[in-house]
């Protein structure tokens, strides 16, 4: 994401969308998926807290995107491309994207369940 953002925009579109070609992506949305990039290796680089805080609010997100995935991609449409009105969601894309938020929800439960919070903090788990 970071160091190809116009060829992620591209292949996502081509997977997300029915008509890719009507697609017009704001311009200043390549810039926003390098930052997003660069931010998801510098939590998990630095580990810790800070990632135990990105897991937890990935989750949040998750829980949304498995509930509500076509509002949530209507949401995201109409924040990062022109005449979203236009654009027609793949039903397969629609399906993968709750999956994958049923997959982000699961993965901030394990790491809650592990007890990673007391670690963080410096406290080792019990038992």
């Amino acid at each position: 994401m970071a160091l190809f953002p116009n060829g992620i925009l591209r292949g996502y579109e081509r997977v997300a969308f029915e008509n890719p070609d009507d697609a017009t992506a704001k311009p200043w949305l390549p810039a926003a998926i390098r930052a997003e990039g660069v931010i998801y290796v510098l939590l998990c680089v630095l580990g810790g807290a800070a990632y135990g805080a990105f897991v937890r609010l990935a989750g949040g997100v998750g829980l949304v995107v498995a509930c509500v995935p076509r509002r949530y991609l209507g949401w995201g449409g109409r924040l990062a491309y022109e005449r979203p009105e236009e654009l027609r969601w793949r039903e397969g894309f629609v399906t993968a994207v709750r999956g994958l938020g049923i997959l982000l929800v699961a993965l901030a439960v394990r790491r809650v369940r592990r007890g990673d919070s007391k670690v963080e903090a410096g406290f080792e788990p019990d038992g």
